[in-house]
């Protein structure tokens, strides 16, 4: 026996998990939901369970994947599910429905949307749009943010033809159905670039225009929330779900390349290559001078106030959301 817990010490220190995690009793299981279909983006949260950063925290994690997009905050809600990844617009847009999350953590510092155009359309400036075509997913939130981008810049939306291209506008870039696309910053572009074989970091391939530097208020893209009613009973589980996924982050960031085979090792149907560019790229966004300040994870109560205004002068909420109930930093390991 003791021979046996000697092998079990080395393997743990081996693999950079602390030695107390080999000799936790029982762990607590956490239901996480994803926001969609798991990919490199998500190579910090395959790490934070599969190289022992939750059962360090005492916690076992299994992970489930949505049908839709609108099924994370749903399965949360009902209580399906403990935890997951949700983007903090829609926090707030549930919450203006009466779906009560709480988000505890921005797992992207900066809003990630732009409009992603070849090389070959010319687009330098948001300018150059008009007489294109552009696709949108057809998110109202994400419409409304363009729609406004271009009056707030003085462009008229009449001088571009506005079509709604689903979640497949790489294909549609390719074939030259639109011009340009809604695009999430640290994916489509390492897509594109990766179909026209060429390296997933080659810039020159395509022309990027993120909303938030064209007048749409800074906001988090994706983050980790929970319900108010899992929150409040479960505090000290979830402070330890935090500092789990922060050290799994900072791990991953430092070593994208095995954080991405742990990923490719659980979901074997993925892509390695542009599963280690999209994490790296998503890497690059999970900091910005607040978390420097503070930890990562962090959230500027201000930052949040301008979404919520946002929202509501846009009318896609019927009421101002509480800032202070929608999202907290309490249980991030600065907090």
């Amino acid at each position: 026996m003791r021979k046996l817990v000697g092998v079990c010490l080395v393997v743990a220190l081996g693999l950079g998990v602390p030695a107390a995690a080999s000799s936790t009793p029982k762990l607590t299981h956490v239901t996480f939901v994803y926001n969609f279909a798991p990919g490199g983006y998500d190579a910090n949260l395959v790490a934070a369970q599969d190289h022992g950063f939750f059962k360090a925290q005492g916690l076992d994690v299994s992970f489930v994947v949505p049908a839709t997009g609108a099924d994370p905050a749903k399965l949360i809600a009902s209580g399906k599910a403990d935890i997951g990844l949700i983007h903090s617009t829609d926090v707030i847009l549930d919450r203006d429905k009466g779906l009560p999350l709480v988000s505890l953590g921005a797992t992207h510092q900066y809003g990630t949307l732009e409009a992603l155009c070849p090389a070959s359309k010319g687009v330098k400036t948001l300018r150059d749009l008009e007489g294109k075509t552009y696709g949108l997913t057809g998110i109202p939130a994400d419409r409304v943010m363009f729609e406004q981008m271009l009056k707030l810049n003085g462009i008229p939306e009449s001088k571009l033809k506005i079509v709604v291209a689903g979640f497949a506008g790489v294909p549609q870039l390719l074939a030259g159905r639109i011009d340009c696309y809604e695009a999430i910053s640290w994916y489509e572009p390492i897509l594109y670039d990766l179909e026209l074989k060429k390296s997933p970091n080659d810039t020159s391939t395509y022309t990027e225009i993120p909303y938030y530097k064209h007048k749409i208020p800074r906001f988090y893209t994706f983050g980790l929330a929970t319900s108010q009613s899992y929150l409040s009973g479960h505090r000290d589980l979830v402070r330890h779900f935090m500092t789990a996924w922060s050290k799994a982050t900072q791990w991953a960031i430092a070593n994208p390349a095995a954080a991405t085979d742990l990923l490719v090792k659980r979901y074997p149907s993925l892509d390695k290559t542009s599963s280690l560019a999209i994490w790296k790229a998503s890497a690059r966004v999970v900091t910005s001078p607040e978390t420097k300040a503070h930890c990562l994870g962090w959230q500027s109560p201000s930052v949040w106030q301008a979404q919520v205004q946002f929202l509501l002068r846009n009318k896609l909420i019927s009421k101002p959301v509480s800032v202070s109930q929608a999202m907290t930093n309490a249980f991030l390991p600065c907090g």
